[in-house]
């Protein structure tokens, strides 16, 4: 894949949406208005890749787009307007909860999995999306098949991982599949703050997190996930710097270290949201760490993206 595709990577003119002639015409006024605009093509800088390997001894990888609960946010609130969509979730049982979205008087549901409740929440809302349209067409764009190690690089358990490198490239070739597409999913609907660096959305979460929330191992409903409670007790006690813990949750994940300022700031997102398998993951890098007193938490982090 080259690195040499024409693209955007934001957002095009409204006057060049097919079937929007003007700003004005936005927020629809009834659910049929809006239709189209609301299964509209997202732009490039919405898309996200999540990476499978194509079995275990398989040297290749498949990567799906998918778009995150922001961008979906950001699209009901462009099309139809804050105040003519609602959802409600509610639990079924630790590993899955059910979700109503409402637009103006149309109403469906869906339920998600999930290893936490914010996975399961996201899966529920998108899935109750793609029945008003959002972001259906996605399912129709065939994955990408990238070799490991070369396409797409993986970390040292062999899981492929994406970079911002990759991401990029990714995002401009499926920006001019939409593009050769045209007629049949027409024209890329622009977002408030694409391409300008105006809205920064959720705080990102890498798609092999949201692989691993995606299992059937689910904590109660209400008890906390074990494994972030064990990683936040020793930051609390000094056995590991915030940073450091920080960072060694992003080289679970294949991620490469932050900035130490940055790292430690994220780290009560990420306990919230980790997963038991990078839970685990990080653990042993802990251990590790303890059994090789002169090593670091960034040094390990390094040594994970580099492999």
């Amino acid at each position: 894949m080259s690195n040499d595709m024409g693209v955007t990577n934001g957002a095009v003119s409204t006057e060049a949406v097919a079937g929007i002639e003007d700003a004005q015409d936005l927020p629809a006024r009834s659910l049929a208005e809006a239709h189209q605009a609301l299964a509209a093509t997202f732009p490039g800088a919405c898309i996200g890749y999540l990476p499978t390997r194509l079995g275990a001894n398989s040297q290749w990888a498949a990567v799906f787009p998918y778009v995150d609960v922001t961008a979906i946010q950001d699209r009901l609130d462009l099309v139809v307007g804050p105040d003519q969509w609602t959802h409600e979730v509610s639990a079924i049982d630790g590993a899955t909860l059910g979700c109503r979205l409402r637009l103006y008087d149309v109403a469906h549901s869906e339920v998600g999995q999930g290893g936490d409740r914010w996975s399961q929440s996201a899966n529920a809302f998108k899935r109750c999306a793609r029945h008003f349209g959002v972001g259906r067409y996605l399912t129709q764009l065939p994955p990408l098949r990238l070799k490991l190690g070369e396409g797409i690089p993986v970390n040292a358990k062999g899981r492929p991982y994406m970079t911002d490198q990759l991401l990029e490239i990714l995002r401009r070739h499926y920006e001019e599949q939409i593009r050769t597409a045209s007629d049949r999913f027409g024209t890329i609907l622009p977002h408030p703050g694409v391409g300008t660096g105006d809205s920064k959305g959720e705080v990102p979460t890498h798609p092999e997190v949201e692989a691993a929330a995606q299992t059937k191992d689910a904590a109660a409903p209400d008890a906390p996930a074990p494994h972030g409670t064990l990683s936040r007790i020793l930051a609390s006690t000094g056995e590991i710097d915030p940073a450091e813990l920080a960072n060694l949750i992003y080289a679970a994940v294949g991620e490469p270290p932050r900035p130490t300022a940055g790292a430690a700031a994220a780290l009560d997102t990420l306990l919230e949201r980790i997963p038991e398998e990078v839970a685990q993951r990080t653990l042993h890098d802990i251990a590790a760490r303890a059994d090789h007193p002169g090593g670091t938490g960034r040094a390990s982090a390094v040594r994970v993206v580099e492999r």
